[in-house]
């Protein structure tokens, strides 16, 4: 009978250990997020990347910034993207 309590003892420990590492989370999107378009405005490719923004708004909770980048056969974009700062969360379309 003693070694029946003593797994059921560990087995309770393990199962709180569990529960507090999922509580412990923070929600994922803390920093801001920008996703950075390559292309002119008005084309397909802002508008479905703004439909996008919109969509991850409303999931996440986080103003999603959609910012174009025209110029140079996409160079410009993909050179902002590169050199932008760490403290956001960044994504090329």
């Amino acid at each position: 009978m003693g070694i029946a309590k003593f797994l059921i003892f560990i087995f309770i420990c393990i199962q709180s250990i569990q529960f507090d590492a999922v509580y412990a989370q923070s929600t994922y999107p803390r920093k801001s997020i920008r996703i950075i378009v390559p292309f002119s405005p008005g084309g397909a490719n802002t508008t479905i990347s703004r439909i996008v923004g919109e969509k991850l708004t409303v999931s996440w909770g986080q103003q999603v910034l959609i910012d174009n980048r025209a110029g140079g056969n996409t160079i410009i974009g993909t050179d902002a993207l590169v050199r932008s700062p760490q403290m956001d969360i960044l994504y090329s379309w």
